[in-house]
């Protein structure tokens, strides 16, 4: 389906099975104009405007929540350290020694990771995974992965953080909607713009999406709502709209 050459929606849906989706629109006449199939450049986030450095925050938050919804993600760990230990890079670098010891003691280990800075400057990181693991084997294999002496100086430890209800089992919402906030909590990905902002394992599907065009009118809304409601026996129960520069309308069945 082309673009219409009048002022439009353009809308994509987003399905991500077990009828749960969503629909997001923005008005063409509004987009920054690009010619016909023209990307526009890259440019590393230090360089990019404020109102870019958003829109590319925003969209890490929409691929995470994406990954954790798709992964079917119930539990969640965290990863701390006892000392203060401010260096985002480095820290990575311990997750990832953490994510190849836990795929090789549970091959198929799949996880969706957000670091989020406490009060006092210190990284930890929260791991969204599906199923439960021996708290103790993950601990292990945490503070072997920071080179902690593993009975004496014990500088790491893991929390198996209880749901919002109170038991180990989290919704997938719920989880997801979680670890995408600690994305615009505090300046801490201000601070530090070309920071890694999350980490997943690799074969975590995508959700199936369809980019489709409506021309504006009073009933494009509505329209949109049929959407869902179409691809969801749920129907809309979530939406927003931001007006502004750029309006975007937002509607989702979860």
């Amino acid at each position: 389906m082309e673009a219409p050459d009048v002022p439009h929606y353009v809308a994509e849906l987003r399905y991500f099975g077990d009828g749960m989706s969503q629909v997001v629109a923005y008005r063409s006449d509004l987009l920054p104009r690009r010619r016909h199939g023209e990307r526009g450049p890259s440019r590393p986030r230090a360089e990019m405007r404020e109102e870019d450095q958003v829109r590319s925050l925003a969209r890490s938050r929409r691929e995470l929540t994406s990954k954790v919804i798709m992964l079917r993600a119930d539990h969640m760990l965290t990863l701390t350290y006892r000392e203060n230990k401010t260096d985002l890079a480095e820290c990575w670098l311990d997750v990832g020694r953490w994510e190849r010891m836990m795929q090789n003691k549970y091959p198929g280990f799949a996880f969706v990771i957000a670091p989020e800075r406490q009060q006092r400057g210190a990284w930890h990181f929260h791991v969204a995974t599906r199923g439960r693991f021996d708290y103790n084997m993950v601990r292990y294999l945490w503070r072997k992965s920071i080179r902690s002496d593993l009975f004496l100086d014990q500088r790491g430890n893991i929390d198996g953080r209880p749901s919002p209800r109170g038991g180990p089992a989290w919704r997938v919402i719920a989880l997801a909607s979680y670890l995408a906030k600690y994305m615009i909590k505090s300046q801490a990905f201000v601070d530090s713009i070309n920071a890694r902002r999350y980490s997943c394992s690799k074969g975590i599907r995508e959700p199936q999406r369809v980019r489709f065009y409506l021309p504006l009118s009073d009933s494009s809304f509505l329209q949109l709502v049929r959407v869902v409601s179409v691809a969801s026996p749920h129907g809309v129960r979530r939406r927003f709209e931001v007006a502004g520069p750029m309006p975007v309308i937002w509607l989702s069945s979860f």
